[in-house]
């Protein structure tokens, strides 16, 4: 219980800076109410009633507000309020800007360099804008470059694969072929493009008398020492059947080919490779045609033809030598030991 005088009214108005008064309920003349807010004039009248069970008559606080310190408060709220809306957006765009600077701006552009890998997948690097950076993106691009590279050397490897011979190292059909029609479509105004057919002399002999193992060494021996003689000079040595070899000379003229033929007859004699069931010689020796692009000559399946029947030539002429296509008539081809 505590006295409501004038002390206890005075710490009333010192903590709610306001005005004070205690009197009956009903006094100011309308009906007693709990709480009350009246507009009058220029003022505010706010009523609260006081209850006890000790009192026969209830009492009320009643305080008088000036209506232009209550607006200035609204004001100060309401100007408070908008600063507050304020901050709170500039901070929001804030956050945005971040967001779309650190985060979203460069997954845009990492999204784009994986789409771009869709139509050159080997053909770029991971930009290094991504790769330099310090966060969790720059960790990303790092590893995707490295699985990248991983891809790019598995790729390579696979497609060195595909056109090289698996036994002797040079290349398969596949890659002549395919340079073979690049040579003829890239031509311009240089010679034309010659090709070679070389075919070892009894080769199925050959492998009878010494294995398969042996066998499979020769070629080897032979397909190096082949490819020693031409890689110099830009020519492609392929391996296009089981002891058969082709040669893409671009560029070249027919004697030009002829001499590169001879050369390779020399070489392949110096190894000495032993042939004792050989009816031609008692070393391992191989016959060669030769045919260039020209008129009537202008596609690599002619060419090659053409060079086909050099080659029966050599071998009908004795084997271990070279023959040129010079428009001769097509030789019947007749039962040849291999």
């Amino acid at each position: 219980m505590r006295s409501i005088d004038e002390r206890f009214i005075e710490q009333i108005e010192q903590q709610t800076g306001q005005p004070l008064q205690i009197m009956p309920a009903g006094s100011i003349g309308d009906k007693p109410a709990k709480e009350t807010l009246i507009r009058k004039g220029s003022q505010l009248i706010a009523r609260r009633q006081l209850e006890s069970p000790l009192m026969d008559q209830p009492l009320e606080i009643v305080t008088h507000i000036p209506r232009d310190s209550f607006r200035a408060s609204s004001a100060t709220f309401r100007y408070a309020v908008a600063w507050t809306a304020g901050l709170l957006v500039l901070v929001i765009a804030l956050v945005l800007l971040l967001l779309e600077r650190m985060i979203l701006a460069p997954l845009r552009h990492f999204s784009r360099f994986t789409q771009k890998l869709n139509s050159t997948p080997f053909d770029k690097n991971t930009p290094c804008s991504l790769l330099e950076r310090n966060d969790e993106i720059g960790t990303l691009a790092r590893e995707f470059q490295k699985l990248l590279a991983l891809q790019k050397q598995q790729a390579d490897e696979l497609l060195d694969l595909s056109q090289h011979d698996p036994l002797t190292g040079v290349a398969n059909r596949r890659l002549f072929d395919d340079r073979f029609a690049q040579a003829l479509q890239s031509r311009g105004r240089q010679p034309g493009t010659a090709a070679m057919m070389i075919d070892i002399d009894h080769f199925k002999l050959y492998n009878d008398h010494y294995g398969h193992q042996e066998g499979d060494n020769c070629l080897i021996t032979l397909a190096q020492c082949m490819d020693q003689q031409l890689r110099s000079s830009g020519f492609l040595l392929a391996r296009t059947g089981g002891e058969e070899f082709s040669v893409l000379l671009p560029n070249t003229t027919l004697d030009t080919a002829l001499t590169y033929g001879d050369n390779l007859l020399e070489a392949i004699n110096q190894l000495r490779i032993p042939h004792a069931c050989s009816p031609t010689s008692n070393q391992v020796t191989v016959s060669i045609g030769v045919a260039v692009q020209r008129p009537g000559l202008i596609t690599p399946g002619d060419i090659m033809r053409a060079a086909d029947q050099a080659l029966y030539l050599a071998k009908a002429n004795g084997r271990n030598q070279i023959q040129a296509y010079y428009d001769q008539p097509s030789i019947q081809n007749s039962p040849l030991p291999t």
